[in-house]
Order: C-alpha cells, then structure tokens, then sequence
C-alpha cells in the first residue's frame, strides 16, 4: 500500500513539473525586460506630492492621548470607554 502512495505521489509531483514550464514561457527573460525606476510626483518645489483623498474614518489618533502617557496597552474597559468618547 505505501508503495502504491509513493508512485501515485511521484506521479503527481512530475505531473504538476510539467505544467510550471508553460506558464513560465510567457514571461520575458529579466535581462530583455525595460526596467523602469518609479519615482513619486513632486510638486513644483520639489516636495513630494501628497494630493489625493485621505481617509481619516478611524478611531486610532495620530498622536497618543495625554491621558494614556505612560500606558503601553489599555484594558478592554478602558479601550471602550475611549471610543464611546470619541464618538460622542
């Protein structure tokens, strides 16, 4: 029985061998291929440009809360009472 597991476990693996080389076909080698760099937009100053729509939808502030100075993590009692004033 183990031997007949091997075979058919052999068998797919060469099966599976097979297909990777067709798919592989259609790209083009790396050394052919034109590299681009990206460059981010500047503005006319040469800052980066930044325009756009920024979604601000979280409860997460930028800066931590003067009241959690010192706190690494806040209870789950703590952490809804912080969103219940934060949406209030």
């Amino acid at each position: 029985m183990r031997f007949r597991f091997v075979v058919c476990a052999t068998a797919v693996f060469i099966w599976f061998s097979c297909l990777a080389p067709p798919r592989l076909a259609g790209q083009a080698p790396s050394s052919t291929a034109k590299k681009k760099v990206w460059t981010p937009p500047r503005t006319p100053d040469g800052q980066p440009d930044l325009q756009g729509s920024w979604a601000t939808a979280t409860l997460t502030p930028v800066q931590r809360p003067a009241e959690f100075a010192g706190k690494e993590f806040l209870t789950e009692q703590e952490a809804a009472e912080y969103q219940r004033r934060t949406l209030e």
